[in-house]
């Protein structure tokens, strides 16, 4: 099938009418990653000659630089060979002067440092360096911009920025700013060693800092010889971390933790002990047939220490991995099985340290059905190169596919039930919309000839968006959802606050950017419109309120002790409203809000630095209310809960996760059982609700116990989980096998129990070997002489 070509052209223009000549434009369809560019002439006229597709027009940044000038990127759908030859595309003149000082926290200026300024919403940049005063200063547009630098030469100067945030609108100068930079005031040091004791060297040990104001800093450090690292950083919560490929090669797994600073404070003698793999884990790939899966990637990840590694299956599908205990998540490249037509579910294990788990089969499931048809508009127009994907949510696989230009598509798909979607980038920005396909195929069966019909946009919903003062809220992304039409339209309004969406009839819910509403203390009234097809509904007022009442205080100790660096938020669900703030060094903190009845949390993660409770605190604030005199006092722990995790036959459970949470404490804890599967809280009077890890109970065969309260009053609380096997049906591994002895089988169980031992070559035919009862150890080694001569062999154990 052939591709038509469709001719683009137009003109660019600043938005005072001029025409910017000999400017590079460039075309990019991501669908197929192919390109195209020219160059407008004097008028700034520009023509290319471009096949069907979803195309994004981009123009040459540093030109637009130079002439201080911003283009937003353009949106252009080509289909049937029709010619689009009269693009208007407007770029902005600046109009606005952006300058001042960068500085650190003791006035001295920070001179020839990068300066980078971006306003998200239209996708703008701007960029400067400082002079030998730290000066800086550019041209830009009206909108909300943020600062940042780079980060390295930052680190170089032991340098942390604050967050600039600055909202201009048209024709203002703001060149009195005043950007500080924080020098290091504390340190933080030590060494990294396995659980022997033995130097990590050559590790890159980052550190991820949060401070008060919200500001996000990094550093990091790469060990030497003897695994010492060191951290020029200020007071805050610092969460260290290794996440390059260092640990990997090293085969370590950097567990990351978290440490609180106080400014000034040296910190010189941490030791940071991470693991060593210590276990190893081997099986096969196959198909459903028995069938060997050759040459396809395989990922293991262990979900609590997210480290992850990989390896490649070989030519008989056997894979081997070197690991540590914990638990792992198995999958592998979707891509690899699209192209080889298998299906995969994700593969849970549980691994002990020192365990060597050499028996795993990991089934891939064939396609065995076929799906065929075509996506065209409403007016039967082809929608060619679009990007759309299949997703079963019972096996949770997906599978892609692309449209040919014709707009016909094929995927090779499994029995159940499929949701075909549109893929990404979405539809919505061509003004097209369509409702996902649902589409059930039985075993081996093939559907053909079927048509999905995307609606092109036949109605308009537009209009202002104001504060609640009527003022227009400039450069806010605007974005309309409607759940039967799937993908959502988007726009971002201009300096009178006016948005245009093309549409379809429907119910369409508004909803505007968080970052831009939160940069500028706004809170956002939910807003649905219904709209019939055809009609143009120009006229909406969105009033988006602005904060109007403050909530400031102390975060404290019943010693009036203050807790610093505590994140803390503020929610109102009634209006689904959500606001963030961290205590500073003498716990003071300041919430803007509008009225309404807000519930105060606190952050789990920065509560376990200080290990205290904060309680529930509702506060109910009315319009306008300052209220700066909120006390939040906060309880430390003073009593234990403690117990074990047990099997019926009394064996411990190690690594398990166990969780104790209180409501009337505010405090959501998790501990992990060790060797002697023991656990500990610390906690405060109250009740407690105490559970355990039933995901990892169940990897492990274990089924989950139900959940205890306990009260604690004067009197420590001890409380231990037994926990009971899923079945009694034995384990079966297989100690070794060879062509010219058979396999070597281990079975074993609860002492008593009768099973049937079966044997297959592909997964499919079973047949019994033998029945037997194990003995009072629990524990039976047997041999199959049928695997004489039959590497490939797969075995059961069943109950009668």
């Amino acid at each position: 099938m052939n591709c038509l070509a469709s001719g683009v052209g137009g003109r660019v223009l600043t938005d005072s009418g001029d025409p910017v000549g000999h400017l590079s434009v460039f075309a990019t369809e991501a669908l197929r990653g192919t390109s195209a560019e020219t160059v407008t002439d004097d008028a700034g006229r520009f023509e290319m000659t471009l096949p069907d597709g979803f195309w994004r027009l981009r123009a040459d940044q540093a030109k637009l630089a130079l002439l201080d000038l911003f283009a937003p990127q353009l949106a252009v759908g080509l289909s049937n060979g029709e010619p689009r030859t009269n693009v208007s595309w407007i770029v902005r003149r600046s109009n606005v002067r952006l300058g001042g000082r960068v500085v650190d926290d003791g006035g001295a200026p920070v001179p020839f440092l990068p300066i980078i300024a971006s306003e998200s919403p239209q996708s703008f940049h701007q960029q400067g360096r400082t002079d030998e005063n730290g000066r800086f200063e550019f041209g830009v547009v009206d909108g909300s911009w943020r600062f940042s630098t780079d980060t390295q030469t930052l680190s170089e100067l032991d340098l942390f920025p604050a967050n600039m945030a600055v909202v201009v609108t048209n024709g203002e100068t703001r060149t009195n700013l005043i950007w500080v930079m924080h020098r290091s005031n504390a340190r933080l040091a030590g060494r990294v060693v396995d659980e022997q004791g033995s130097p990590a060297p050559n590790l890159w040990v980052s550190a991820y800092g949060e401070t008060s104001d919200q500001n996000e800093w990094f550093q990091r450090h790469l060990t030497d010889a003897e695994g010492r690292f060191d951290l020029p950083v200020s007071g805050g919560i610092w969460r260290l971390g290794s996440y390059d490929y260092g640990p990997q090669t090293l085969r370590l797994d950097p567990t990351s933790f978290t440490v609180l600073l106080t400014n000034s404070e040296l910190r010189t003698n941490l030791v940071w002990v991470v693991k060593r793999d210590n276990a190893t884990v081997a099986g096969r790939m196959v198909d459903d047939t028995g069938a060997p899966v050759s040459y396809l990637t395989v990922y293991a990840q262990e979900h609590v220490s997210g480290f992850h590694e990989e390896t490649v299956t070989d030519a008989d599908g056997r894979f081997t991995m070197s690991l540590f205990g914990g638990s792992w998540w198995f999958d592998t490249d979707v891509r690899e099985l699209q192209f080889l037509g298998l299906f995969s579910s994700d593969l849970a294990v549980a691994i002990t340290n020192g365990e060597l788990r050499t028996n795993l089969v990991w089934v891939m499931q064939r396609s065995d059905s076929r799906l065929t048809g075509r996506v065209q508009d409403d007016t039967g127009n082809p929608l060619g190169y679009l990007g759309i994907y299949a997703y079963n949510s019972q096996q949770s696989v997906t599978t892609e596919a692309r449209t040919d230009a014709d707009g016909s598509f094929e995927f090779l798909l499994t029995q159940g039930t499929w949701r075909i979607a549109p893929g990404h980038p979405g539809v919505a920005e061509f003004s097209l919309f369509a409702a996902p396909l649902e589409v059930s195929l039985a075993h081996g069966e093939a559907k053909t000839n079927v048509v999905w019909t995307f609606l092109r946009s036949n109605a308009q919903l537009g209009g202002r968006v104001v504060d609640d003062t009527g003022a227009p809220l400039q450069r806010i992304q605007v974005s309309a959802y409607d759940e039967t039409h799937g993908p959502s339209a988007a726009t971002t309004t201009d300096g009178e606050g006016r948005f245009d969406l093309a549409v379809v009839g429907g119910s369409w819910s508004l909803s505007a950017s968080r970052e831009n509403l939160d940069s500028l203390n706004l809170f956002p009234t939910n807003l649905t419109l219904t709209v019939t097809n055809g009609e143009q509904r120009t006229n909406v007022l969105w009033v988006i309120q602005r904060s109007n009442t403050l909530l400031a205080g102390r975060v404290v100790d019943k010693r009036g002790v203050p807790i610093s660096y505590l994140t803390i938020s503020a929610s109102d669900r009634s209006q689904g409203f959500y606001r963030y703030a961290t205590t500073d060094a003498e716990g003071a903190f300041g919430l803007p809000l509008v009225g309404g009845t807000w519930a105060l949390s606190a952050d789990t993660l920065s509560l376990g630095l200080w290990e205290v409770f904060p309680g529930d605190h509702t506060v109910a604030l009315t319009n306008g209310e300052m209220r700066t005199d909120f006390v939040w006092v906060v309880q430390r722990p003073d009593h234990e809960i403690t117990g074990r995790v047990l099997s019926t036959l009394g064996a411990p459970l190690p690594g398990l996760r166990v969780f104790a949470s209180s409501s009337t404490a505010g405090r959501w804890s998790e501990s992990r059982t060790d060797d002697r599967g023991a656990y500990r809280f610390r906690a405060v009077a109250g009740e407690w609700y105490l559970s355990a890890d039933c995901q990892d109970l169940s990897l492990r065969g274990y089924l989950c116990p139900a959940g205890e309260t306990v009260t604690i009053a004067d009197t420590d609380v001890a409380w231990d989980f037994i926990v009971t096997p899923e079945s009694t049906a034995p384990r079966l591994d297989v100690v070794d096998a060879s062509p010219a002895e058979g396999a070597r089988l281990e079975v074993s169980g609860p002492p008593s129990v009768t099973c049937e031992i079966q044997g297959s070559p592909n997964l499919n035919d079973w047949s019994s070997i033998l029945s037997l009862t194990l003995p009072i150890d629990g524990r039976v080694i047997m041999v199959d002489p049928g695997a004489r001569g039959s590497p490939h062999r797969f075995y059961r154990a069943l109950r009668p």
